[in-house]
Order: structure tokens, then C-alpha cells, then sequence
């Protein structure tokens, strides 16, 4: 039997993203390597970003069930770009991780 997977709106991955990251325990944040994002944006700009900021394009399905999302935001005159995979929520529970930080 085959199972079909559902597209996640744009509007459902931004209730879901903003659900999860208000608790920072969901939220997995490289601390280290690949291209020092921690030098020119804090974690609090990472969260902001998450929490608050618009979401490009429409999530896509990587090979592990995860929803890729890319989040902007501006604030303070930074713009911040987060990329990041959604685990499918279990019960209720799900992460965030956090696979790429960009400002520009």
C-alpha cells in the first residue's frame, strides 16, 4: 500500500515553525564551524527569525521527511535568513533544526 504525502501550505509551516520555535528546547542551532554565522548574528536574531519572520517560497520534502523552509526577517537594519528543516511533529512534538544562517 502506498502512502501519499501531503504539500504543507505556507501558512500551516509558519504556524508550525512559529509554534515550535517559541520554545528554544525545539530548536537545534549549530554552534560552531560552517561559516562562523555566530561572528555577525546572535542566537536571538535566529530566533527572532524564526518566531516572527516571513517565509520564502513554499517548504519542500527533503529525502528524510523533513520540511525545508527558508525564513527572512529584518530587524535593527539586518536581514537574516535561516534555512531549516521541520521534523514532522510526533504527538505533538517536533524540532527544528537549523541548517544554515545567512545576513546580509
Amino acid at each position: 500500500m502506498a502512502v501519499t504525502e501531503f504539500r504543507l501550505s505556507q501558512k500551516r509551516a509558519r504556524e508550525l515553525v512559529r509554534d515550535l520555535a517559541r520554545d528554544s528546547s525545539n530548536v537545534v542551532v549549530p554552534l560552531e564551524g560552517g561559516g562562523k554565522w555566530e561572528q555577525t548574528v546572535s542566537l536571538l536574531q535566529v530566533m527572532k527569525c524564526l518566531e516572527e519572520g516571513e517565509l520564502v517560497g513554499d517548504p519542500r520534502l527533503d529525502n528524510y521527511g523533513n520540511w525545508i523552509c527558508l525564513f527572512r526577517r529584518l530587524g535593527a537594519g539586518i536581514v537574516v535568513e535561516v534555512t531549516a528543516a521541520v521534523e514532522r511533529p510526533i504527538n505533538g512534538m517536533g524540532k527544528i533544526y537549523v541548517l544554515e544562517i545567512k545576513r546580509e
